[in-house]
């Protein structure tokens, strides 16, 4: 799926290390797994602003950065400048063996996903570790009820329509407060048997199965608070090769 990800790349880093739904969910989730790896080589495929490629970085990974959107590319430059990271640029794809892989969010992108897993799949050793994640795919087609308090949102309940329907699916990016600061952002809805069933079949075996619960620091930020407290905000798996 072409889009142009500059105003995302924007919003993005706005919030992402402190305030965001991935510090606040899935970030001491994954440092939990990566801290269970065995040293070796790591590929953070689709590594966004590089946090979590630092994450790996830390937990004692040799890490190989991937971007392949050059204004999210930009911001991964600037964001790992002085960290034992290897930056890799976009327009090829990677050869190699690697001992881990790390897919997180950006599956939802990509529409060639069984070529995608078999991909990861052809440049694992043979006891690789693939760890994946996917923006909940129960929260793509349903919405929120909310009604306005002071500077934010109050978040009363969620509404779902439409989840066995596969598709291309826009959805709205809102900031700390509620507010929706982008609309459109296309990604691809996938049902979680689909994922499930798509890494079985590129020759995964799946070791676990994980829906991150909303860190404790998420009290400072009652809009993230209400929402992943409430429903799940990623689907992650951790699977193996053969």
């Amino acid at each position: 799926m072409k889009q142009d990800f500059t105003l995302v790349a924007q919003e993005y880093i706005k919030e992402r290390e402190s305030c965001s739904f991935n510090a606040l969910v899935l970030d001491g989730y994954l440092e939990d797994l990566l801290r269970r790896c065995r040293p070796g080589r790591c590929l953070d495929y689709g590594a966004g602003i590089g946090t979590v490629s630092k994450m790996a970085a830390a937990a004692g990974l040799d890490v190989t950065a991937f971007e392949p959107d050059p204004s999210m590319f930009k911001l991964l430059q600037a964001n790992l400048q002085g960290e034992h990271v290897t930056l890799t640029a976009c327009q090829a794809q990677l050869k190699g063996n690697y001992d881990v892989i790390l897919s997180i969010n950006m599956l939802d992108y990509v529409d060639d996903l069984a070529g995608m897993l078999s991909y990861y799949y052809s440049i694992l050793n043979c006891t690789g570790q693939l760890i994946l994640s996917v923006p909940h795919p129960m929260k793509d087609l349903g919405d929120w009820v909310k009604v306005r308090s002071g500077t934010r949102w109050d978040y009363h309940y969620y509404r779902l329509d439409g989840y066995l329907e596969e598709r291309v699916c826009d959805k709205p990016r809102e900031n700390v407060n509620g507010d929706v600061v982008q609309s459109g952002v296309r990604s691809y809805h996938r049902t979680i048997s689909t994922y499930y069933n798509a890494i079985l079949q590129a020759g995964f075996t799946v070791t676990r199965l994980g829906e991150p619960g909303v860190s404790p620091r998420a009290k400072d930020y009652p809009v993230i608070q209400q929402k992943a407290s409430r429903i799940p905000y990623f689907l992650v798996f951790v699977c193996k090769k053969g």
